[in-house]
């Protein structure tokens, strides 16, 4: 039995964290919750290594230097003794991050599970010009970037509710186009994602002007990319990508 659809969490009330998908979930229908991966791990490090120092996550880059690269001594009271290797568990290292990694998995799991029963699954790429990408943007600034990103899709698209994630890398060191992701479900499509170009041109628009505004720029129209998934293997696809960052 579908119960009626309950309220979901209003961008006010949401705590966002750019290193943590940010989820505005919906309905009681559940229990409520290309960037192409590089296959060079040490520059996958470097980049983000790189990027976290420059904005001020210090910790977190030393996380992903020293990931692996420490252990602890264990010793229980029968005097069984061993080294266990200490990894930083961050999803945007290239070794816990990477595709069918611990991390990884679990995030896939939760999201699935608040995901996966929506006929259609939206999907919103927006991309912040280049020479945004390249200058320091602090953890205050990229939530602010995440509200807006959901607020035009909540807009335009009608969502009750969705999943935004940031992904930020490039294919050399210094190379960096920042996108923030947005899965949200559709409802009401008789299992078609299909929505007219008015819609995308009109969320197109709301990002050219939050970006000129938010950045003093002067850009003509903003970069947004819009697709859906309609079966079960496509949208766990487009999960796993957006829940997979680093590699």
């Amino acid at each position: 039995m579908i119960e009626t659809a309950t309220p979901f969490m209003t961008p006010e009330q949401a705590v966002f964290d750019p290193f943590l998908p940010s989820l505005y979930l919906t309905t009681a229908q559940v229990d409520l919750k290309e960037l192409n991966p590089h296959e060079d791990k040490a520059l996958q490090l470097k980049n983000n290594v790189q990027w976290l120092d420059n904005n001020g996550f210090f910790k977190k880059a030393s996380q992903l230097l020293d990931c692996g690269n420490k252990f602890v001594h264990l010793k229980d009271a029968n005097g069984h003794e061993k080294y266990l290797r200490m990894y930083c568990k961050n999803e945007f290292c290239p070794t816990c991050g990477e595709r069918g990694s611990r991390v990884h998995k679990t995030r896939v799991a939760r999201a699935r599970d608040r995901l996966m029963w929506a006929p259609v699954l939206g999907y919103v790429v927006f991309t912040l010009p280049e020479e945004i990408s390249k200058t320091k943007l602090n953890k205050d600034v990229l939530s602010q970037l995440e509200k807006e990103a959901y607020n035009i899709i909540q807009h335009n698209f009608n969502a009750p509710g969705g999943m935004v994630r940031i992904h930020f890398a490039g294919n050399q060191c210094g190379s960096l186009r920042i996108h923030i992701n947005v899965l949200f479900p559709m409802l009401n499509t008789n299992g078609i994602g299909k929505v007219g170009i008015a819609v995308i041109d009109a969320a197109r628009s709301a990002w050219t002007v939050f970006i000129n505004s938010f950045f003093n720029l002067n850009i003509k129209s903003a970069d947004l990319h819009y697709g859906f998934a309609t079966t079960a293997k496509k949208k766990a696809h487009k999960i796993k990508y957006v829940l997979r960052p680093a590699a």
